[in-house]
């Protein structure tokens, strides 16, 4: 088997970060918030940030989901808190620590990043809301390494 390797690079795995983000949106239950496409990825970071206070009233929580191409749904993050009284500028990291670690929280926008990382194939990222839909409206930032020459997220 040939493998190809990036001269740019000196033998390296050669392969450039990339990141995606989604417009401010409501967060709904079994939502499609990004695509993978052309192969695995590792993702580096993924952060939810609370652009519009949420003025629902009941614990609204969040977590992760992935449905990869080929395979069963398996959710990758933990149930976060509730984010029913988190306000404008409120984040939610996913650490990576272990599928079922919950999402750090922070009321001002400030929170450590992770280390570890969790590798996803092809397919879809979802949320899953409990209490939603939220009222608030949300970003969320996708920060990852493709694992293959064409490997994307959207």
């Amino acid at each position: 088997m040939a493998v190809a390797i990036n001269p740019l690079h000196n033998g390296s795995f050669g392969q450039s970060d990339g990141s995606v983000s989604t417009a401010a949106a409501v967060l709904t239950n079994g939502q499609t918030v990004f695509t993978i496409a052309g192969g695995p990825i590792s993702v580096i970071q993924l952060v939810s940030v609370c652009i519009a206070t949420n003025s629902q009233v009941g614990a609204t929580t969040l977590r992760w989901s992935h449905d990869p191409t080929d395979g069963a749904a398996t959710t990758f993050s933990g149930i976060s808190g509730s984010i029913a009284a988190l306000v404008a500028g409120a984040s939610l990291l996913v650490t990576g620590a272990a599928l079922t670690t919950v999402p750090t929280s922070t009321a001002n926008g400030a929170v450590l990043g992770a280390n570890a990382t969790i590798v996803l194939m092809p397919g879809i990222i979802t949320t899953t809301v409990a209490t939603g839909p939220s009222l608030s409206t949300w970003s969320h930032y996708l920060w990852y390494r493709p694992l293959g020459n064409s490997s994307f997220v959207y």
